[in-house]
């Protein structure tokens, strides 16, 4: 009989150290898309409450007139006067 054989399996290499630049890819320029629904959105006017404050103040007056000058519900009066202002700037 011939004699035992002894198979040898061959290792893997062990990976070199490399140095902290070596490891770190330089950031590849990513190919940009057209943001178009972004930039339609960004070119129509934002509403700002803060400039239409005294229109929004008469139109709150208003209602509080029309309901009788009760007390208790300025906040309500002042957030309907809000989207009453809006809606007359808002374009479609």
């Amino acid at each position: 009989m011939a004699a035992a054989e002894t198979v040898i399996k061959p290792q893997r290499k062990r990976a070199a150290a490399k140095s902290p630049a070596a490891t770190h890819k330089a950031a590849k320029p990513r190919a940009t898309r057209p943001r178009t629904a972004k930039v339609a959105a960004a070119a129509q006017p934002v509403f700002d409450a803060a400039l239409h404050h005294d229109e929004i103040a008469r139109e709150a007056y208003f209602l509080w007139e029309s309901r009788g000058r009760m007390h208790g519900n300025e906040a309500e009066d002042w957030y309907r006067a809000v989207e009453i202002v809006r809606a007359r700037y808002q374009q479609d």
